[in-house]
């Protein structure tokens, strides 16, 4: 039997176009059969199983198969076309920069690439600019890229971007040489040196220096002017400067050397000028010293001061000539003081007795070494005077001096005899102390009696305590003897106390009684003081007298005092009140009344003053009186009275039946027969209703009524009738 095989087809959908460099990508078919479908590619591309890889641009084929089996004949092939597009390949040149005067050769590499496949490369590239030869001025130039060779770049659309080539200006310098210059003479020539131009370019510099004339100014800046200019911009210069200093001439003051005698006045001092330039005015000023006319001996310097109108001196160095002035000594006269001493005294001489010429303002002989043949206890009057030789004198400011010295007399007589009194007391009468008088006598060998002087004087206050009083005396010859004597003044006396008159006073407290009062003391020595006295002013003082003392003492210990009396008395009776009486009760209220029994000094000692309270029918109706009387302690007594009436009515029984009663309806049968007295018409029927009222009472007796209640009614029924 003969076995047909089956048709089959394949479906192979269209394929999209590429550009060289695209991703890989799967590519799908289908067989009617089912069976596997496999594919082919010729043209600029590769298919490994369904993924397709570009090679290249152009086109490629994909041809889709399936060869069948044993039941499937082959399918017909399905070719799908589509086309590759070339890549976008850009190349940059990679700028780059050049030094003016510099020349520049691209070897082709000086480029970046970007958009390249895989493995492709480009090798090199043709690079040309402008700005390559060395005379290029500086500046920017474009760089032109072009014929790219290399691997694989006919897959590529090539797109070429310039770069830049810069043009930097070549470092360049011009450095002047310092200068210099006396003020006032000629400019010299400028100089100095140029670096880094281009012989090609024959650069030359001028210099010059800024405008000025005086050394303060300088130094002045030493600059330089490059040309030609057309060239100059191809160079970054930088421009040096130099100092151009101008030094300082020579200016010469001459000053004559002076003299003069210590504290005479100052000499007439002149001055010349001399190497002036420039027709500068510079003269003569001033000439003035350091030295005063008290100025000590020396060398002082004459300073010139000059006149500068055209403010130029700083153009010069002044040197000065002369200019001393030398003060020498003064003479100076130093006398030994004539003095007169005691026989047998011994003279120590202390340097200062003596005097002098005139000395100049501040300078002054402080002691100056003296010596007598009279000064030992042993020179006698017959040989008087003797001389006092000075010597070796000693100061401020002698050194100024060329010392003459003069000699003194020392004379020696005797010394008066002073006679005192013995040694004073005296009692002080005042604060200041006493008032003491006294005399005293002195004698002289020679002149007889003599004045004596005393201090403090007789007559004079003298404090207290002890005051040495010392008299003197002097003779003709001025030889003064001293005695001395004390004067003790001290205080015994006491301050003087006052104090008020005895006190009487009403008691007032149960303790007694406050008393107040005032007291003084005055001290001949301390004035006023202020007392201390027992009890103080303002205690407490008990019934009866009771004896103050206040004393006072004086800064020296003296005590004084004085004593008065303060009597407590107690004159007044005390009070005796009742407090609540109405006047008047009906039978049927309570009587509450308060006695009361007070006392403002010693105090209620005894006292009859009862309370009067209770139910108003405990009491007989009609009129009631009660008194009380009350004793203090001192013995005062005090007394008051008080009455009241006690009042029986219908009304105020029919309220007693009311409350005594524990049987409503016996109290309202009693309380009607009340009633019935209360309207009856005579007597005879009023005394009818009471009767009833009562039998009534006595036979509620122990039932509603107690005993006790039974017999209060019926004595008020009593009162009724």
């Amino acid at each position: 039997m003969t076995v047909t095989k089956g048709k089959q087809t394949i479906t192979f959908g269209a394929l999209s176009d590429k550009t060289y460099g695209d991703a890989d990508f799967q590519v799908s078919a289908t067989a009617s059969s089912g069976l596997a479908v496999s594919f082919v590619a010729s043209g600029n591309c590769t298919i490994v199983g369904a993924a397709v890889h570009l090679t290249g641009a152009g086109s490629c084929t994909i041809t889709a198969s399936q060869a069948g089996n044993a039941t499937y004949n082959a399918a017909p092939d399905v070719p799908q076309a589509f086309s590759i597009a070339k890549a976008t390949l850009t190349v940059t040149v990679t700028s780059r920069t050049k030094t003016y005067g510099d020349a520049v050769t691209f070897a082709g590499t000086e480029f970046t690439t970007s958009g390249l496949v895989a493995n492709d490369a480009v090798a090199s590239v043709t690079l040309a600019s402008a700005g390559a030869a060395a005379p290029a001025a500086v500046g920017a130039y474009a760089i032109t890229p072009s014929a790219a060779t290399g691997t694989g770049l006919s897959n590529y659309t090539i797109i070429y971007h310039d770069g830049s080539l810069t043009v930097g200006a070549k470092t360049a310098s011009v450095t002047p040489n310092a200068a210099s210059k006396t003020y006032g003479s000629a400019e010299p020539t400028l100089t100095g040196t140029l670096t880094g131009f281009l012989a090609a370019d024959a650069v030359t510099a001028t210099y010059a220096r800024t405008t000025g004339e005086t050394v303060a100014g300088s130094p002045y800046a030493i600059s330089a002017t490059l040309s030609p200019a057309g060239v100059l911009g191809n160079y970054a210069i930088t421009y040096q400067t130099a100092s151009f200093t101008i030094g300082q001439a020579t200016l010469t003051v001459t000053t004559p050397n002076q003299t003069k005698v210590y504290g005479a006045a100052l000499p007439a001092l002149t001055a010349t000028v001399t190497g002036q330039r420039n027709n500068d005015s510079i003269a003569v000023h001033t000439v003035t010293t350091t030295a005063t006319a008290s100025s000590p001996v020396g060398g002082y310097p004459i300073t010139t001061t000059l006149s500068d109108p055209g403010n130029a001196l700083g153009n010069y160095t002044v040197t000065t000539v002369g200019n001393t002035l030398t003060i020498t000594p003064a003479a100076l006269t130093i006398t030994a003081r004539n003095r007169i001493k005691g026989v047998t005294q011994t003279v120590t001489f202390t340097g200062t007795e003596f005097t002098t010429s005139a000395l100049q303002s501040g300078d002054a002989v402080t002691s100056v070494t003296l010596t007598s043949l009279g000064a030992p206890a042993a020179a006698t009057v017959a040989d008087s005077p003797y001389d006092i030789v000075p010597s070796a004198a000693v100061g401020a400011g002698l050194d100024n001096y060329t010392i003459t010295y003069a000699n003194g007399k020392l004379t020696v007589d005797g010394f008066p005899t002073v006679n005192v009194p013995a040694n004073q007391t005296a009692e002080a009468t005042a604060a200041n102390g006493a008032t003491m008088t006294f005399s005293a006598t002195a004698t002289d060998i020679v002149d007889g009696t003599e004045t004596v002087g005393c201090t403090p004087a007789s007559g004079s206050i003298f404090a207290l305590g002890t005051t040495t009083v010392t008299c003197t005396a002097t003779n003709n010859v001025g030889l003064s003897a001293s005695n001395t004597f004390t004067v003790t003044v001290h205080d015994t006396t006491p301050p003087v106390v006052t104090v008020p008159a005895n006190l009487t006073v009403e008691q007032t407290l149960l303790a007694g009684a406050v008393a107040t009062f005032s007291s003084s003391a005055r001290d001949l020595v301390d004035g006023q003081l202020t007392p201390t006295c027992t009890p103080a002013s303002g205690s407490t003082f008990v019934r009866g007298a009771n004896t103050v003392a206040c004393s006072a003492t004086d800064a020296h210990g003296n005590t004084g005092s004085s004593t008065f009396t303060v009597t407590v008395q107690d004159t007044i009776a005390p009070v005796v009140t009742y407090t609540g009486n109405a006047g008047s009760y009906t039978v049927d209220q309570t009587v509450a009344i308060h006695c009361a029994a007070t006392d403002s000094g010693s105090g209620v000692g005894s006292t009859t003053c009862a309370d009067i309270t209770g139910p108003a029918y405990n009491f007989t109706v009609g009129s009631h009186s009660y008194s009380a009387t009350a004793t203090d302690r001192a013995g005062n007594v005090g007394q008051a009275s008080t009455s009241f009436t006690i009042v029986a009515s219908t009304t105020s029984l029919q309220s007693l039946v009311s409350s005594f009663s524990t049987n409503a309806g016996v109290a309202s049968g009693l309380n009607a027969k009340l009633a019935a007295a209360a309207n009856a018409s005579n007597a005879n029927a009023r005394g009818g209703q009471l009767t009833a009222f009562e039998n009534q009472v006595n036979a509620q007796l122990g039932k509603a009524l107690t005993a006790a209640q039974a017999a209060i009614l019926i004595q008020l029924a009593e009162a009724l009738r």
